[in-house]
């Protein structure tokens, strides 16, 4: 605009100039082209100059915007693959969630079974203990049936030399009863007086024996008889098998009283 002010005003003192300067018109107009032609250029310079560095500045927005556009598509895919990775990583967060407490389930099966297996741990120890104890149980039961199986065959050797002996007093008896008349033997009473209130001291109704408290000393022999009561009922009758000073063994004749012979039954003999 002031270019173009400047420009018009010298053309019109060039074309209308005032009277004072009449003499010096040529002088004057070819100045004055001079100076137009000039401010022409100039203003042609200084329009092309402009007018790139408009293009310029314009191509640089332009590709500058572009370059922001393409940006925020850039920007905008990131925001979706960033929106796909939140709904895997969600979705494999929920996995994992369901994971833990599946884990976290056989973890507790898993300890109460750990338990299980330490309380039945325990209870083996128990019952070794109590099978060491019962093998030591058997260990003196054993002792003690080899014991009585001795005794049994001490008892049955005895036996057999009894029985030897009565058949050969039998034939002995027969032979003399043949030959001269029978004389009676003397009947000898034993000195020793019975003991009043002999009692049942212990019971094994396993094998079936007694022990009595009488012995030589009350009278009692080996292979006597002897009879037990509970109060004023028989119970039944036992054999004397082993004698000693105060006390006796007595083998007892039938099962069922062994069954029924109690610690502190009445004995008489």
């Amino acid at each position: 605009m002031i270019i173009w002010y400047t420009f018009t005003n010298i053309t019109v003192i060039i074309l209308h100039p005032p009277k004072l300067f009449g003499k010096m018109r040529s002088k004057i107009l070819f100045l004055a082209a001079l100076i137009v032609v000039a401010l022409l250029a100039s203003t042609a310079w200084y329009l092309i100059i402009v007018n790139e560095s408009a293009k310029q500045s314009i191509a640089r927005t332009l590709e500058e915007k572009r370059s922001l556009e393409r940006k925020i598509q850039d920007l905008y895919s990131l925001k979706k693959t960033l929106e796909s990775d939140i709904g895997s990583i969600t979705r494999e967060k929920a996995e994992l969630s369901a994971k833990i407490a599946q884990y976290e389930s056989r973890l507790t099966e898993a300890a109460n079974e750990i338990n299980r297996l330490r309380a039945a741990v325990l209870e083996i120890d128990l019952l070794k203990t109590a099978i060491a104890s019962k093998d030591v149980e058997l260990q003196k039961k054993n002792s003690d049936i080899e014991l009585l199986r001795k005794g049994i065959e001490s008892y049955q050797n005895d036996i057999t030399q009894l029985n030897s002996r009565l058949s050969e007093a039998q034939e002995e008896l027969i032979v003399k009863r043949s030959a001269t008349p029978v004389e009676l033997e003397p009947i000898t009473v034993s000195s020793k007086p019975k003991k009043d209130n002999a009692r049942v001291l212990e019971v094994n109704n396993e094998y079936g024996f007694l022990v009595a408290d009488v012995g030589k000393s009350d009278g009692i022999k080996k292979y006597d008889v002897i009879f037990i009561f509970r109060n004023t009922t028989l119970l039944g009758k036992a054999i004397v098998e082993r004698v000693g000073e105060t006390v006796s063994v007595a083998k007892m004749l039938h099962k069922t009283l062994a069954d029924n012979v109690k610690k502190g039954d009445l004995i008489s003999y």
